[in-house]
């Protein structure tokens, strides 16, 4: 079904040239690289369908060999994983979107866990509270002014308990 033929037409075929040329060294490697411990490896490789689409695979390989010890041949198991790339190609863009927004804004960004820890704070924290850096792993509420503490960890508490955010304007 995958590759549209019949399970007979593959049987006993190389399958490199179902592979993107630019990734058909990417078993070759393996194949002569295996160490005698563990004769197995597994690579993520671009492959053509006869229909023309493009795809990806996660190819596991192994190398077997005869009662001497001679390479007999190798096998391979592979796995669609088409969907999975997309996936990460999305959290990629997304990321790559996070980053650009938060390093272009004056406004500060911060990411902190449950407990307030500080896990990311946007280039803005420069300006007002130094090296954004710095602060990372810090508790978020020291910075808060004493008058305003005890509000924003309410808030804080009650956003994490029903998971909607609120809009809040402290010191």
């Amino acid at each position: 079904r995958f590759h549209g033929q019949p399970r007979r037409e593959l049987l006993g075929t190389n399958y490199l040239h179902l592979l993107l040329p630019e990734d058909r060294v990417i078993p070759l490697a393996f194949f002569g690289s295996l160490p005698e411990a563990q004769p197995f490896a597994a690579y993520d490789a671009k492959v053509v369908l006869p229909t023309g689409d493009t795809v990806w695979q996660q190819c596991t390989i192994q190398r077997l060999t005869d009662h001497r010890g001679n390479v007999a041949e190798f096998q391979s198991v592979a796995q669609d994983i088409t969907e999975r790339k997309r996936v990460e190609e999305s959290l990629r863009a997304k990321e790559e979107l996070f980053r650009l927004i938060t390093e272009n804004v004056s406004d500060l960004i911060a990411v902190v866990d449950a407990s307030g820890k500080r896990l990311f704070n946007s280039p803005g924290y420069e300006h007002n509270l130094g090296d954004p850096q710095r602060l990372l792993g810090t508790d978020s509420f020291a910075q808060i002014h004493a008058e305003d503490v005890e509000r924003v960890r309410r808030a804080f508490a009650d956003t994490i308990r029903t998971g909607t955010g609120q809009r809040l304007e402290y010191r």
